[in-house]
């Protein structure tokens, strides 16, 4: 055991008989290490919650792994301790210290994750510092998802619920789309110009750095005729992350994804579950994993990686390019055949069945 698990452990079992002393609340706790501010499945949630007369609490920090980040991780796991055991159900995002090991039993909480579907092990199947357990209900668009996040996240398989992701109705809110385009088109001058969207993973851990092997944006975009450029988003945990930049290679980590998928013409991306959500939109997708020997390895992945993956699967630049320039459309039918498997219920109503679901939760 690490000196900070050994530390924060002590300090946690001081407190927790006082937390546990509290009055369970009839309310709705969601936690984020992810971002300070509310957004995505949190933000549309909490707001169609309150609808409902749903009381919502929010503890939401940016987890960053620096001296003083550690600190501040610290100050945060005492204030967890003590919302989670006075909330009748957690919301959590990512998986929660706090929730696995000093959860009161009378305390539900609900993982949402913060992915679609899953490609690569998580969890439980991986090498962790702790143990996940405790959950109650885990949120997945496709019982295709419920032997792996039952092994991932501890739970049996009708734990896991099927009810789709509620950021995914945006996709079919045609207003959005048509101002989402609008607005990228003009910033980043997209008119006329094929567009490729490069979303990768992250390698590496949320409490031990990342490292990996990313795209060569520029020399990338410089093997492809004029015609095309490249936007490149990374994932939330590295949006400070920049990779080589040139006219046609523009770094646009800030932007909303959703929007980004309107405006995009081909993805490039590797071991992220944001193709689960892309294969809605029945556009080609191509699978750069130079590394995918050493991942698989390493990180170890869910799927059968070659069988599975809707399009091309590349390890180098020049393969790449050829890929994207020969595509053929006819491919798109092994899109549509993989969404029907692992977004089956990405239709636009995740929002009002994650909804339902948790009001008869608070009911019961």
């Amino acid at each position: 055991m690490g000196l900070k698990i050994l530390i924060l452990n002590i300090i946690l079992n001081i407190l927790n008989p006082f937390a546990k002393m509290q009055r369970v609340r009839d309310e709705v706790l969601f936690i984020s290490l992810e971002s300070k501010e509310l957004a995505g499945n949190f933000k549309l949630l909490s707001d169609s919650l309150s609808k409902r007369g749903v009381t919502c609490t929010y503890h939401l920090v940016k987890f960053e792994k620096t001296l003083a980040g550690n600190f501040l991780y610290l100050i945060s796991c005492i204030r967890q301790l003590f919302l989670v055991n006075r909330s009748k159900l957690v919301v959590i995002d990512f998986n929660n210290y706090i929730c696995c090991n000093y959860k009161r039993p009378e305390v539900k909480v609900f993982e949402l994750w913060h992915a679609s579907g899953c490609i690569k092990k998580f969890g439980n199947d991986t090498d962790r510092d702790y143990v996940v357990k405790g959950y109650d209900y885990v949120l997945a668009a496709a019982e295709s998802f419920k032997p792996f996040y039952s092994t991932a996240f501890n739970v049996p398989d009708d734990s896991v619920k099927v009810l789709g992701i509620p950021i995914t109705d945006e996709f079919f809110d045609d207003k959005l789309k048509e101002e989402s385009k609008q607005y990228l088109t003009d910033k980043y001058n997209l008119n006329g110009r094929k567009v490729i969207l490069y979303a990768p993973t992250f390698r590496g851990r949320l409490m031990k750095g990342f490292k990996g092997e990313y795209l060569k944006v520029k020399e990338f975009i410089e093997s492809m005729p004029e015609g095309y450029i490249l936007l490149y988003k990374m994932h939330p945990l590295m949006k400070s992350y920049n990779l080589e930049e040139c006219d046609r290679a523009l770094n646009v980590s800030d932007e909303d994804l959703t929007a980004l998928f309107f405006v995009t013409d081909y993805l490039i991306s590797d071991y992220s579950a944001l193709i689960f959500d892309f294969s809605v939109f029945n556009k080609p997708m191509f699978f750069y994993v130079p590394d995918i020997e050493e991942y698989r390895s390493e990180t170890g992945l869910f799927i059968d990686y070659e069988n599975e993956m809707p399009g091309p699967i590349v390890k180098d630049i020049k393969a790449l390019t050829e890929a994207i320039l020969n595509y053929n459309d006819n491919d798109i039918s092994k899109i549509k055949a993989f969404k029907e498997k692992y977004a089956t219920y990405t239709d636009g109503q995740s929002l009002r069945r994650v909804t339902d679901f948790i009001v008869d939760v608070m009911k019961g």
